[in-house]
């Protein structure tokens, strides 16, 4: 009997589909782009997708866009001097910079309606209009972030919880990246040139003015509004509904919970547990889509023999992976980091399982499609893996095992592999 944890203190779901029906002729996505290895690439980037299915555009709005010859670049940069402007780019060539810098790209699909859709598509086009699309960089305040926040967020029902602890400030959330780059050195010059504004708390909407924190806010948001359903396909695979305990940011949901919303409802358990720690004892499965560091040693040795564990938050996971391998030599782990083996990734089903859609003329993703493509990128892992994805990713020879029970993200091979009758 399997049991599975499922810690859902921010989202429950990573993965969301627009209809293809006659009222989404536009899709609109927000876009979250990895950490790369430069100080201007550290904090990841966000950029908005607009794709309209009667033409076949399908560009990318990038607020993020500036002149590396500007003199005196990167203290312009931090001090928040720098000319910013809104440029689009073809989707091809906004993957194609990110896979060439190895750096993986989250997509969500919003659930918008059609008046919602028109509203921010009609206000890009303003935005990308002549001197419009010049605005004064701020680090904190004014960035590619908040810029498609604040497109998104005012002509949407866009709403969102709490991402980060009371107190914490905008210095805690910076130095986060900082320390899991590497980049301890840059620490100064940050306090130097933004000097003691970065010790303010920040509010609920300040801390996403980092890509991975709006992306966990749409999440957030998305959740409330009913448009991520993917957690049942843990029940059509087989799993049994009393073997998981979900949690969210109140602890676990349990049965006797007053006010809990018809997805949570589905969910809950009538066993008397109140916390993370009581919830692993035993468990088989640890699925976090959630915060850094709420999963310790001890916690880990608690689970059952040969646990599989999904810690997903970012940009650091519920529990560091060499910790965890320290931890337990039978562990079976992955994370959303491309550091690391086994990244759980939704460039993996999307856009391959949409184009699957379009090529049988689908009207939409149902839960039948989700499983076939759960089922499909399982088995690619049995195969042998391509010349040129190992080469990619620094590897001699990717082998099915307890690091690598999950496809790379750019092998060609997965296009092939989602195919729907």
């Amino acid at each position: 009997m399997r049991k599975i944890i499922l810690l859902v203190f921010i989202v429950f779901s990573k993965m969301s589909f627009a209809q293809l029906d006659s009222t989404s002729r536009l899709q609109i996505s927000l876009v979250t782009c990895a950490p790369g290895n430069e100080l201007y690439s550290i904090f990841g980037h966000t950029a908005i997708r607009v794709f309209d299915s009667t033409n076949g555009s399908d560009v990318f709005y990038n607020y993020g866009t500036f002149d590396f010859d500007d003199p005196n670049f990167f203290a312009k940069f931090v001090r928040g001097k720098l000319d910013y402007y809104l440029s689009v780019e073809s989707a091809n060539d906004f993957f194609l910079t990110y896979q060439n810098e190895r750096r993986t790209v989250t997509e969500q699909v919003l659930a918008l309606s059609p008046q919602e859709k028109k509203s921010i598509l009609q206000a890009l086009l303003i935005n990308i209009s002549g001197n419009n699309k010049y605005y004064k960089y701020d680090f904190l305040f004014d960035n590619c972030t908040t810029r498609a926040r604040d497109i998104i967020k005012g002509r949407s029902s866009f709403s969102q919880e709490k991402l980060v602890p009371q107190g914490t400030t905008f210095r805690n959330m910076l130095y986060l990246y900082l320390d899991s780059s590497g980049m301890c050195w840059s620490k100064l010059g940050i306090d130097i040139l933004l000097g003691s504004k970065i010790d303010k708390p920040v509010t609920v909407e300040q801390s996403n003015f980092l890509p991975d924190y709006l992306m966990l806010a749409f999440d957030s948001s998305n959740v409330k509004h009913k448009l991520i359903e993917d957690r049942k396909v843990y029940k059509a695979f087989g799993a049994n509904p009393k073997n998981i305990v979900m949690l969210d940011s109140k602890g676990v949901i349990r049965t006797d919970r007053e006010n809990l919303s018809p997805e949570k409802v589905e969910f809950a358990t009538d066993r008397k547990i109140d916390t993370l720690e009581e919830a692993m004892v035993n468990a088989d499965v640890f699925i976090g889509l959630s915060m850094a560091d709420l999963v310790n040693p001890e916690m880990l040795l608690s689970m059952a023999k040969d646990p599989i564990v999904f810690a997903m938050a970012n940009p650091n996971p519920e529990i560091d992976y060499n910790l965890a391998l320290r931890t337990r030599n039978d562990i079976i782990m992955a994370t959303g980091r491309s550091d690391y083996p086994n990244q759980v990734n939704k460039v993996l089903g999307f856009p391959f399982i949409f184009r699957g859609a379009l090529d049988v003329r689908a009207t939409k993703i149902n839960e039948e499609m989700k499983m076939a493509a759960v089922k499909a990128l399982a088995d690619l892992t049995r195969e042998n893996v391509p010349e040129q994805v190992n080469i990619a990713y620094g590897e001699t020879r990717l082998t099915f095992g307890k690091e690598y029970i999950i496809p790379k993200p750019f092998g060609k091979e997965g296009m092939s592999a989602f195919q729907f009758s």
